[in-house]
């Protein structure tokens, strides 16, 4: 989900840099598998739970670190 986040924030700087506009929809198109991966990961995070408070913890900033992820991607499209 990184690589993906970081591959739409890249592209969108170099479609806003270098006016490539034919990246647009590239971004786009991570920006959905990102999403996806966001949706996927959260639904095995919350449907493995233990109910221990430490894995409340560790599920409580993944899943803010993935939304955070996620945030980038949006942003990414936003750019351009």
């Amino acid at each position: 989900m990184f690589n993906l986040a970081k591959s739409a924030l890249n592209k969108a700087i170099t479609v806003f840099k270098n006016k490539e506009f034919q990246l647009a929809s590239k971004i786009e198109k991570i920006d959905d598998k990102v999403d996806d991966t966001k949706k996927a990961i959260i639904k095995k995070l919350y449907s493995s739970t233990s109910g221990s408070e430490e894995n409340i913890k560790i599920i409580a900033d993944i899943s803010l670190v993935i939304r955070y992820l996620e945030r980038i991607g949006d942003h990414s499209v936003g750019i351009v």
